[in-house]
């Protein structure tokens, strides 16, 4: 068994960034304030003014206090907004934020949300429409949070 990532670097420039194995199927690129922790199942990219992470597997992926379980999804974090993309499968995806204060303007039935100990969980029962694509080829469905 392998494990194969591919790193995206400028044409003509090595690449200079060291990856770190933390534990067995977990790595780290660290480059100054920006990091990206991944494994086979998930990846959680962390910057000065932004974390995001994504999942492609239905076991949970867990980084820094935020995890989604369910199915391939993704959180993109900032200070005031938390940006939610799903895709693949029809089914529940489940969120879980180290936040409280979390609001959302959708009402249709879709999201059940709670907070318990410091921290914000919401499932949406998640309905696939035949878009089996990559988020990069728009097949997602987004719903977007705001933090108080």
């Amino acid at each position: 068994e392998f494990f194969v990532v591919i790193l995206p670097y400028r044409k003509g420039e090595n690449y200079q960034i060291p990856v770190s194995k933390l534990s067995t199927g977990h790595f780290l690129i660290q480059d100054g304030m920006d990091s990206t922790l991944f494994t086979k199942t998930g990846l959680c990219s962390k910057s000065k003014e932004s974390l995001s992470i994504a999942t492609w597997s239905k076991q949970p992926f867990t980084a820094h206090g935020y995890e989604i379980t369910g199915g391939p999804a993704e959180m993109d974090i900032t200070t005031k907004t938390i940006k939610v993309k799903i895709h693949g499968n029809s089914g529940s995806r489940t969120f879980r934020v180290p936040v409280t204060g979390i609001s959302t303007t959708t009402r249709s039935g879709l999201i059940t949300i709670f907070e318990k100990n410091g921290f914000t969980e919401w499932t949406i029962n998640y309905i696939n429409k035949g878009k089996d694509l990559l988020s990069t080829e728009q097949g997602y469905t987004e719903f977007l949070f705001n933090i108080k």
